[in-house]
């Protein structure tokens, strides 16, 4: 097991995280209007960019190191249980990773109600230009799987205290409260498998399902794709 603490470059975070933020805010329209909104979200990227404390880290397990079977992933003492796992198809599988980064706390409750939600919007958008940066480093390795994590194809939220147990979360500011709840929020962790052109990528659906595990035994989609 090799653990490495993830630095990003904070100037194509930035422009990466400014590209996810005005696509999700839908301030690239013309119009007077929007000139002032987006001078009032601009102001609220400088306010909280001062404060924003990026960090991540991610652990690689060679194949030797961690054990699949059907829906059940062991490693590090850690067992993670996710239905989707029982998809993959062994053979394609060559390491692990697991990962978490945060941006920080970030807030301004001085702030109004508008301009809280440019915020909010603007620390997903860093979270997410984070991660992004984080996986394109891990591509310089090797292929990767589809993202697994908590709450995503059918594992448990509480399946974050197993990450934290494996990665340095103390070092990285980042706590986890009893129901999987990280502090700070914009915070995130996951699961990626190094994998050869075995692997088939999950259907596109069941990353966004609502569901849970119980509910994949009567799923159409996951039935299909059991059944490749």
């Amino acid at each position: 097991m090799e653990k490495k603490f993830f630095t990003a470059d904070k100037e194509r975070c930035g422009d990466l995280a400014a590209e996810r933020f005005f696509a999700s805010a839908g301030l690239n329209r013309e119009g007077r209007k929007f000139e002032r909104m987006r001078r009032d979200a601009l102001r609220m990227r400088e306010a909280i960019e001062r404060k924003l404390r990026i960090r991540g880290q991610y652990a690689y397990y060679s194949p030797e190191e961690f054990h699949l079977e059907q829906d059940a992933l062991t490693v590090g003492g850690e067992t993670f249980r996710c239905t989707a796992f029982a998809q993959i198809e062994p053979g394609s599988m060559e390491g692990l990773y697991v990962y978490a980064c945060s941006v920080g706390d970030y807030s301004l409750p001085e702030e109004s109600a508008l301009n809280q939600v440019y915020t909010d919007l603007w620390g997903t958008a860093w979270a997410d230009a984070v991660r992004f940066l984080m996986k394109e480093e891990l591509e310089r390795h090797g292929n990767l799987s589809d993202s697994f994590g908590p709450g995503f194809y059918g594992m448990g939220t509480r399946e974050i205290h197993g990450i934290s147990n494996l990665l340095d979360f103390d070092q990285l500011g980042i706590e986890v409260k009893e129901s999987g709840i990280l502090v700070p929020v914009k915070s995130c962790a996951g699961l990626y498998f190094r994998v050869n052109s075995q692997y088939e990528s999950l259907d596109e659906e069941c990353a966004f399902c609502q569901g849970n595990q119980r509910s994949c035994v009567s799923c159409q989609i996951y039935q299909g794709l059991a059944g490749k």
